[in-house]
């Protein structure tokens, strides 16, 4: 090194910015672009486009729809334990591997809370995601009952999530890569019914 000046031992490093680099992998804030995207013009963006969406400073809870992941069934119940309401919940989430609830906030958007099942995945985090999209985007009307919103929010999802992975992957998207972390606690467990879960 004697001899060298300081200026030659420098190199000079160039960070590219998001959307220059290949990121394929789908993490939440991926997937709240894609699911997006999907929900309000049928369409799935590309990882470059992506990319170039993504904010990797703006921190989850500032997100909208404001969507809560590990709720407990308490929570969504607002401390109420009314066995009707979890039958309610139960029969109208059989055939999903997680339970989304609806907390009204007065006269702000609402926030949705997720509780999931014991056999939750990845692909669990991501149709709940595109469920509280779809009905972020399709808002409930004040005279409207909230189960039959849930209802028909869980229809579109049945409809239209298939599409929604078939573009995923059309725009070069890997199911083997989305990394969308189910929370460990509070899991629901429903052994005294005789649910699939």
């Amino acid at each position: 090194m004697a001899g060298r000046s300081p200026s030659t031992s420098l190199v000079s490093l160039s960070v590219p910015d998001n959307s220059q680099v290949p990121h394929s992998k789908v993490n939440l804030k991926r997937a709240r672009i894609l699911v997006r995207s999907h929900v309000a013009h049928h369409t799935v963006p590309g990882y470059v486009a992506c990319n170039e969406g993504e904010n990797i400073l703006t921190w989850e809870r500032f997100l909208r729809p404001q969507i809560s992941f590990g709720v407990p069934m308490e929570r969504m119940l607002g401390g109420e334990n009314s066995t009707f309401m979890v039958n309610r919940l139960v029969e109208l989430y059989k055939n999903e591997k997680y339970i989304l609830y609806v907390e009204q906030l007065g006269s702000n958007e609402p926030a949705f809370l997720v509780t999931f099942k014991e056999a939750a995945t990845s692909m669990s985090v991501l149709r709940s995601l595109w469920q509280a999209h779809w009905l972020h985007e399709h808002q409930l009307k004040p005279n409207d009952d909230v189960f039959d919103w849930l209802e028909e929010s869980l229809t579109a999802l049945g409809d239209e999530f298939d599409d929604f992975i078939d573009q995923m992957e059309g725009a070069g998207w890997d199911q083997s890569q989305i990394f969308l972390k189910v929370p460990k606690e509070p899991v629901l467990v429903l052994e005294h019914l005789d649910q699939d879960v």
